[in-house]
């Protein structure tokens, strides 16, 4: 099972990856991005806290390429793009 963490609250997002555990998901995936960051690496680390879940947890940390479109505030003028990097990170929480 995946759960992307961008800005759902702290408290449902561990509810959530606890339920999927007591459901018997063998593995959590967890994907966050940007400011997202350090939320995904705390509910895993809760996660992790827990004796009674038993889980391994493993990392992998990313540089995602992201395509934003500019308006202008002129209506006349076309839209523009911009690239830019942004960090993202991948925790595998997985029951033992």
């Amino acid at each position: 099972c995946v759960l992307c963490v961008v800005f759902c609250m702290f408290v449902s997002s561990l509810n959530h990856i606890i339920l999927l555990f007591w459901y018997r998901h063998a593995k959590v995936v967890m994907h966050g991005l940007g400011a997202a960051i350090n939320r995904c690496i705390n509910i895993a680390l809760q996660v992790a806290s827990c004796p009674e879940y038993g889980v391994d947890v493993r990392v992998e940390t990313d540089t995602v390429p992201l395509l934003d479109d500019l308006q202008s505030s002129d209506p006349e003028a076309m839209p523009t793009t911009s690239r830019r990097n942004n960090s993202a990170v991948h925790i595998y929480l997985t029951k033992q």
